[in-house]
């Protein structure tokens, strides 16, 4: 680690000055406005406003102490020192800036300031026998000298005072290693480790004793554990399987494997070295539960269900488990099962936030939103910070089309989390319901200045657009949908629509066969597609697509129309008429459709006209305006 690094997390670790603000108003006021700029890093103003805090209280030892701080902050360890020593001469019994000196001479390269460092802090010690971070830099001095007894006897020193610090444990097991005492720098290491779990450099030094007591398997694998909470997965993984080389029964270097691969999202490798770890221990509970859950990201879901059931049978209380199988069952879109499992989950601890908020979940997807919003609040009085709920309870209230009360979900949602896109587009939902395109579009457009890659709100603002009737934005922003979502049938077929009202027929057909292409199942698509060739005049190419439109929903009353127009196109009236009737009929069930119903009747006018009906033709027309065809 790198020596200004280790001093400067030394100082935040354990800072001892307790600074008296002065009495001077003046003072005090560059004094507040020096730490403030402390706080926001720029040093030089700190110092700038510390040392007019000195001209106006020259004798204020703490003020020379801040800009020592400063200094060191900027790396500029000669003005530290000198700032430093400033502060001692104007009070002398100040401990603090004695020990920052002594820890200043410690990193330095010059091996004679490691005797100034064990001086400086000896001193510190002397005005004040509790400062831990003296000891601490004593150690490190010692340490530095090579003389391990005094280090080790230092960091003692250090912890008996705060046990809790594992950094002096590390220390400690530095000194021993080079000392040649690998077990107690084990012993050191492993104390370390567990008050502090997470902290890398213990796992580094532990590998490099091991590697020490030529036991190198061992050191294999501390050298991935270090590796993997340094978030360097690649070196952690060459690690692992170097252990598992030299010992291929190793069973926790297979389940690291395992766990590293997890954290890489490579899914089928956790699942293929957890199983070794099993094969090797059996009741591994950890390696069950990171391949069940693997299983469960790789859509394996009957696989993740089995796994987690196996976890169960060895520890019948293992929450996470029936919540994971609740969530197989969710993904299975098997909302009923979901929920007993997420309900057994609730027997062992009836606070599984977790839990709970997925049963409002699957009540959401169950479209029971009453019961959604039930569970949802019942996690919000376990934790009423937990942002994600609050979105789901906007969630559930949109669905219920009470907006209003949507809305200041979404709102609390982003007092929360003032960066989640997904909110802002709901809220766009919400004034797209309403009717308020801009604001729709204004929402849209703040979700994706956050998530540059949110396709959903592309494709929203798109058709708020388009309820503008501006059909170029429309098809700009579907188009950026696609970019993100290649397989958006429903895009390329509203950007069929667009160009179609454009009357941009031959674009319009491109965009509609992307769409088939994607969802060849889709009645309404063949129509259009087969509309669009009828204003084409493409007679026959318009008849093709408007039977397997009727194939597939022989109740569509569009596609009668479409087939009906088309027919006429081709001067075939009876057949025209015989699908203008079965449209007739098929609309005249259905809410909101008087205007395509005229549209029917007009059109079967024009066919009994051509067929020189003139009579019908007139009747038929008379209809079509009574409906308010023009």
């Amino acid at each position: 680690m790198n020596k200004i690094l280790i001093l400067l997390s030394l100082l935040l670790i354990l800072s001892s000055c307790a600074s008296v603000k002065p009495d001077t108003s003046g003072a005090e006021m560059h004094y507040g406005m020096a730490l403030a700029y402390a706080d926001k890093k720029d040093y030089d103003k700190a110092i700038e406003h510390y040392k007019k805090v000195i001209e106006l209280r020259p004798g204020y030892a703490e003020a020379y102490y801040e800009i020592g701080d400063a200094y060191l902050h900027m790396e500029d360890l000669q003005s530290a020192i000198e700032a430093y020593k400033k502060a001692a001469e104007l009070k002398p019994s100040f401990a603090a800036a004695y020990t920052r000196i002594g820890m200043v001479y410690a990193q330095s390269e010059n091996q004679e300031d490691y005797d100034k460092a064990i001086q400086y802090s000896q001193k510190a010690i002397s005005l004040k026998s509790s400062d831990t971070l003296a000891y601490s830099i004593l150690g490190m001095a010692y340490y530095l000298k090579k003389d391990y007894d005094k280090a080790i006897e230092s960091y003692k020193k250090a912890v008996e005072l705060d046990p809790s610090w594992s950094g002096a444990y590390t220390r400690m097991g530095m000194a021993c290693n080079d000392k040649k005492d690998y077990d107690k720098a084990i012993e050191a290491y492993k104390k370390a480790i567990e008050l502090k779990p997470y902290d890398s450099w213990a796992y580094h030094k532990m590998a490099d004793t091991y590697e020490n007591k030529l036991d190198t398997v061992t050191s294999f694998f501390f050298s991935g554990m270090a590796y993997y909470l340094d978030e360097n997965y690649e070196d952690a993984i060459e690690a692992y399987k170097s252990a598992i080389a030299l010992k291929p029964d190793y069973t926790e270097a297979h389940f690291e494997l395992g766990r590293t691969f997890y954290r890489q999202k490579n899914y089928a490798s956790t699942i293929e070295a957890c199983k070794k770890a099993i094969e090797l221990k059996p009741d591994y509970i950890d390696a069950h539960h990171f391949m069940g859950n693997a299983y469960l990201n790789n859509e394996e879901y009957d696989n993740a269900i089995e796994v987690h059931k196996k976890i169960i049978e060895l520890k019948v209380d293992f929450i996470a488990s029936y919540y994971e199988i609740g969530r197989a069952w969710h993904y299975k879109q098997d909302f009923d099962k979901a929920i007993e499992y997420y309900k057994k989950s609730l027997e062992f601890n009836p606070e599984y936030k977790l839990a709970i908020s997925k049963l409002g979940d699957a009540y959401f997807d169950k479209r029971d939103y009453d019961r959604a919003i039930e569970f949802y609040k019942k996690t919000l009085e376990l934790d009423p910070a937990y942002e994600p709920v609050y979105y789901s309870m906007g969630r559930a209230y949109s669905a219920k089309e009470d907006y209003e009360i949507a809305l200041a979900y979404y709102q609390k949602s982003l007092e929360l989390d003032p960066y989640f896109a997904p909110a802002y587009c709901k809220i766009g939902h919400i004034y797209y319901n309403v009717q308020n395109y801009d604001k729709a579009i204004a929402y849209y457009r703040k979700s994706i200045s956050l998530q540059a890659n949110y396709a959903e709100a592309y494709e929203a603002m798109g058709l708020a657009y388009g309820k503008k009737e501006n059909h170029d934005k429309l098809i700009e922003n579907l188009k950026k949908a696609i970019e993100l979502d290649p397989d958006n049938a429903l895009a390329y077929f509203r950007i069929g629509r667009a160009y179609e009202k454009k009357e941009n027929y031959d674009l319009a057909i491109e965009n509609y066969k992307k769409a088939i292409k994607l969802d060849s199942n889709n009645a309404v698509m063949y129509n259009n597609m087969g509309w669009s060739y009828a204003k084409k005049k493409d007679w026959d190419k318009a008849l093709e697509y408007c039977k397997k439109s009727i194939e597939l929903d022989p109740n569509d009353a569009w596609s009668q129309h479409s087939m009906g127009y088309s027919y006429a196109g081709k001067k075939s009236y009876d057949k025209a008429i015989e699908h203008f009737k079965k449209s007739i009929e098929l609309f005249e069930k259905l809410p909101d459709a008087t205007y395509y119903l005229g549209e029917t009747y007009h059109d079967m006018g024009e066919a009994y006209e051509a067929k020189g009906n003139k009579e019908k033709a007139a009747e038929l027309k008379q209809k079509a305006k009574e409906l308010g065809y023009p």
